[in-house]
């Protein structure tokens, strides 16, 4: 009988050990203020960086030559410290103010380089961020108020305003690497 119990406990102890967390939990937000109706993912999940990088929205724009891959490190990083719960939305949208600081920067580089056609295509993507889907869904008014200031600025042709966003509102760049 002895026998039986160890080899039942090291048969569990096996599949503990070899279980997969699945970053998928199939619980949604209730809705209200605070969540939405997105469901919920596991930060602590064995397949947590796989779901980040499949939750890329496709209808967010990027600059030429942008990569998501400094930002995705960033947020797993940040998201993983402890484990944790956050939706879909949450993910998605992150996306989506990755994006926009993608083309705050690449409207500053071409203000700077005076390439006109670049800073155009630049403003043109910054006057559509405030009604972006995943900024809409996410953000307060007054957010979306501010990033309306900053497209407004980018089309008057003033840095400052788009500068100062960048500073407050993104993640810093590396040393080298993506613009």
């Amino acid at each position: 009988m002895v026998g039986v119990v160890a080899a039942l406990l090291t048969a569990t102890t096996a599949v503990a050990y070899n279980s997969v967390v699945s970053t998928h939990t199939r619980e949604y937000g209730p809705g209200n203020t605070e969540n939405d109706k997105s469901e919920w993912l596991r930060s602590n999940g064995d397949d947590y960086r796989e779901v980040v990088e499949e939750l890329r929205p496709t209808e967010v724009p990027v600059p030429p030559g942008f990569s998501y891959t400094a930002d995705v490190d960033a947020f797993i990083k940040w998201t993983t410290k402890e484990p944790a719960l956050i939706q879909v939305t949450s993910v998605r949208s992150s996306y989506a103010y990755w994006a926009k600081c993608a083309w705050e920067r690449e409207w500053l580089a071409a203000h700077a380089a005076g390439d006109g056609p670049r800073r155009a295509e630049a403003t043109a993507i910054l006057r559509d961020v405030p009604s972006w889907p995943l900024i809409v869904a996410t953000a307060s008014g007054s957010t979306v108020d501010h990033l309306r200031t900053v497209a407004q600025a980018a089309d008057r042709g003033d840095g400052d305003p788009v500068r100062r966003d960048v500073e407050n509102n993104c993640r810093p760049l590396p040393a080298e690497g993506s613009r």
